[in-house]
């Protein structure tokens, strides 16, 4: 019946039941024609703007019932824009919070192995980070837990006459938060952001009263963590003497407790250590010898640090993967000299504005100080100086902007500091009135990697230890998109394709598996049906396991003529790909204007085109969309629902009157469904159901020779009908044209088709001005509701010689 839509000649064509012109039909099934199904809509509260990303996943579906999603909404090009969510059929609620984007960054989404969502933001220069929303509370924290900032050394001290600590000895404490209770599987448990070293300098073996300060919510400047949600946990190696230099660094637990709404409160807890080192519980899971990997593990750097920001997420081998990372920004200083040239009471050293100043003698210094320790050798007056600056920088309530971190450097290097921003946006400027004293890094270091990838722990998706991280491929070329795919991870760069295999972090690799395919827009991208479906820059590709097959070829002069028409610009920023798994159909949506067309070239090009790939069937078709204004309206994205994949398509308008929309697929299973809303007015869309015009041309009929043929008549076959999803009419027109005809001939159908079961036969005479032609195409047009499913096209002729006789 039909081979699928070939617009090219010569040798890609295709036999002569191919299609020339496949426009708003449905290939999916073999030999039948039908129209494809059109879209109803659904207004977002009165709100304007646009719908620049969509997202539906399993979670949301289980939260709030089938036919959920996802929507980033907002100016693209202003910001900031919102996340809302709700379901096909109902009005959409916001997330709280506002968030910036830049256009070329829209949202992603993937589920982690926790069952939560996690979702990418991303902005040059403004926010960035994952967020994990909460569908029913409306409500969105980042992915992460704080590092724990070791002991609190100004109100930690030796309690009582007797304890586990001997009379000169030291012992290194270590504090980690955990968001729910740390005893039970699947809690996330977080990074030890630094260790801190004690020391009984009484003449007694002591306990020890240990104070702990209490962080905010990663991710955030001010916020306080949720009360009776987050626990602390504080570990502790062996006593050891203080003259043989630093204690061990293997812990173990000596005090576990649930944050109370007092606790977040007072911004500390306080408890003393009566535990003897025999009677220490659970390893520290960074421990070299003791901790999760075991004895020669990867120790500290093991640990669970927050994800960096991303531009893509993906769920694969039960890790989390980031595309595109950025950390937040960070900053090294160490204090290199105390006494003499160096540090000495009254110096300062001031972050993002906020001074801290060295006093000596003051057991307890005021607010914003901290104490300069000179009792001990160089090193240790270094060591637990730089502790004490730590310390006073996390106590702060004038520091909004970062942490301060202990970092135990090698022997002979003790002093050293790590400053992390709390916000993409914290500024990190350190500075000192002693430049003799400190070390300080002459730039913030947020080690943006464009072409690196990061993944998480297995199973334990808020754990990104520094070393889980591949940089694939040229520096300058970023990660596109990373979309898994069977046993492999896929990764498009902007200088060809990756693929990451392994089963966890001992085997993981990343190889090149294609450097020759660019993808040409990160939205173009999708999978379905055991395959993985991208637009590149040199055409439309399958991608599996055995390599890149370009299936454009029968349509490669129409998809070239399309890139060639619009900016690479736009057609990079602006088009997309949607795949529809019930039918197994993927659609790419392209812009058909530039930004410089446009009456406001300050907005997006939206798409009201596409080519659809019917992947069963191996077919093409062209789909387009009721808007003849395609300055003024169309799509920016779209997706299909888990449950029942009916997709959706977030719609984008230059001049929004009543609101924003969502445009879902009619799968009623009636006439109705083959109708679109009418979106042709941007300023004042009607919203009234306009039926899909569907236009198809088979490819020309040729006879044996020139003038060799008489075509005589077109018999049309259908499937079979209802009156419910297939009303008949007499509207459907039948076009003819012969190599020498200067228009197409039309016709109306003779009489109405049957309306009982059992298949609909149309006879239509051959034109005349057609009928001796040496070629005879077949066109049909139905610009009516009714659904149209041809099964069958036969044209009779009489073979004839050149003088018109009949042989």
């Amino acid at each position: 019946m039909t081979s699928g839509l070939v617009t090219e000649p010569g040798t890609w064509s295709r036999d002569e039941e191919s299609l020339a012109e496949a426009i708003n039909v449905d290939l999916s099934s073999p030999g039948i024609i039908a129209k494809r199904r059109g879209f109803s809509n659904n207004t977002l509260n009165s709100f304007s703007g646009v719908v620049w990303a969509m997202h539906s996943s399993q979670t949301l579906e289980r939260d709030l019932g089938t036919g959920a999603l996802l929507l980033a909404v907002g100016d693209p090009d202003t910001g900031p824009f919102g996340f809302r969510v709700g379901t096909r059929a109902s009005t959409f609620a916001a997330i709280a919070g506002t968030f910036d984007s830049d256009g070329d960054s829209r949202p992603k989404l993937a589920t982690l192995t926790n069952s939560s969502d996690v979702i990418t933001t991303w902005s040059t220069g403004g926010f960035k980070g994952l967020l994990v929303p909460n569908y029913s509370a409306l409500t969105a924290r980042y992915l992460g837990v704080p590092r724990g900032m070791g002991v609190d050394r100004l109100v930690t001290a030796t309690s009582g006459v007797t304890g586990f600590l001997p009379a000169a000895y030291s012992c290194r404490y270590a504090v980690t938060f955990s968001l729910g209770d740390p005893t039970v599987n699947g809690t996330q448990e977080g990074a030890p952001g630094m260790t801190s070293v004690f020391n009984n300098t009484t003449v007694n073996a002591v306990n020890v009263t240990v104070g702990v300060l209490l962080p905010k919510l990663y991710g955030t400047v001010a916020s306080a963590l949720d009360a009776d949600t987050f626990w602390v946990s504080v570990y502790r190696s062996v006593g050891a003497p203080a003259t043989l230099g630093e204690p061990p660094s293997e812990l173990a637990l000596v005090y576990r407790a649930r944050l109370s709404a007092a606790d977040i409160a007072a911004g500390a807890i306080s408890f003393t250590d009566i535990v003897p080192d025999q009677a220490r519980g659970a390893s520290l899971y960074t421990n070299l010898l003791t901790g999760e990997d075991g004895i020669s593990g990867r120790g500290f750097i093991n640990s669970n640090e927050p994800p960096p920001a991303a531009r893509d997420v993906a769920t694969w081998a039960d890790c989390l993967w980031l595309g595109y990372t950025e950390d937040f920004p960070s900053q090294e200083v160490q204090l290199i000299s105390v006494g003499g040239t160096g540090l000495v009471a009254g110096d300062t050293f001031t972050v993002d504005g906020v001074p801290f100043t060295a006093i000596a003698g003051v057991p307890v210094p005021p607010a914003d100080d901290f104490q300069l320790f000179t009792t001990g050798s160089a090193s240790v007056n270094q060591r637990e100086t730089a502790l004490n600056l730590c310390d006073a920088i996390n106590r702060s309530v004038n520091n909004s902007s970062c942490w301060a971190f202990y970092v135990a450097g090698v022997v002979g290097q003790p002093g050293r500091i790590i400053l992390r921003a709390r916000t993409m946006a914290s500024n990190l400027s350190a500075a000192t009135s002693r430049s003799a004293a400190f070390r300080i890094a002459t730039e913030d270091a947020n080690n943006p990697a464009q072409n690196g990838i990061a993944f998480s722990k297995q199973l334990q998706p808020h754990a990104h230890p520094v070393v889980n991280r591949f940089e694939l491929g040229r520096g300058d070329a970023e990660v596109m998109r990373i979309i898994p795919y069977r046993d492999s991870l896929f990764v498009f760069k902007a200088d060809g394709l990756w693929r990451v295999t392994g089963v966890d972090f001992r085997s993981f690799e990343a190889l090149e598996f294609d450097l020759t395919f660019r993808l040409l827009s990160r939205e173009c991208v999708v999978a379905l049906d055991d395959a993985i479906y991208a637009w590149g820059v040199r055409g439309l590709a399958r991608i599996t396991d055995g390599g890149v097959e370009y299936i454009d070829a029968p349509i490669r002069n129409d998809v070239s003529s399309t890139m060639s028409s619009v900016l690479q610009s736009s057609m990079e920023d602006y088009s997309f790909a949607l795949a529809r798994p019930r039918d197994g159909v993927v659609v790419f949506f392209y812009p058909t204007n530039n930004p410089s067309d446009m009456a406001d070239p300050s907005y997006p090009v939206p798409c009201a085109r596409a080519y659809a790939w019917h992947a069963r069937s191996q077919t093409w078709a062209r789909w387009h969309f009721t808007s003849p204004d395609t300055t003024a309206i169309g799509y920016l994205c779209g997706t299909a629902n888990v449950v029942d994949a009916l997709s959706s398509l977030g719609v984008w308008q230059e001049a929004p009157a009543s609101g924003c929309y969502v445009h879902n697929e009619r799968r009623a299973y009636t006439s109705a469904d083959f109708t679109d809303p009418n979106m042709s007015v941007a300023s004042a869309p009607t919203m009234a159901a306009l039926a899909v015009a569907e236009t198809t041309n088979w490819r020309p009929l040729g006879a044996a020779s020139l003038g060799a043929a008489q075509w005589v008549r077109v018999r049309m076959e259908f499937a079979a009908p209802d009156a419910t999803r297939q009303a008949q009419s007499a509207a459907v027109l039948l076009g003819v044209r012969g190599d020498a005809g200067s228009e197409w001939q039309t016709t109306a159908t003779p009489g109405v088709l049957p309306v009982a079961f059992g298949p609909g036969v149309a006879v239509w005479p051959g034109d005349q001005n057609a009928a001796r032609s040496h070629a005879f195409q077949v066109s049909v047009v139905d610009a009516n509701a009714a659904g149209l499913w041809i099964v069958g096209l036969t044209v009779d002729y009489r073979d004839v010689s050149r003088r018109g006789v009949t042989r």
